[in-house]
């Protein structure tokens, strides 16, 4: 979901994260390797909300991509 996309605070992108763990909409998967490396993934909740991210997207491409 979040590929490609560029951020440009990442304390504020930490603190986003976990509210939207916290709203559970979103699962952390942390991997035990060197380098360390995290992951996430929609939950089933979050999942539900993907048209809308989908439509916001193809919004953000249609006027802000011209």
């Amino acid at each position: 979901m979040l590929k490609g996309v560029y951020f440009l605070y990442p304390l504020q992108n930490i603190t986003t994260l976990r509210e939207l763990e916290q709203h559970e909409l979103i699962c952390r998967h942390d991997f035990q390797e060197m380098p360390l490396r995290v992951e996430y993934s929609l939950t089933q909740q979050g999942q539900k909300l993907k048209p809308i991210f989908d439509a916001l997207w193809k919004w953000g491409e249609e006027h802000f991509y011209r």
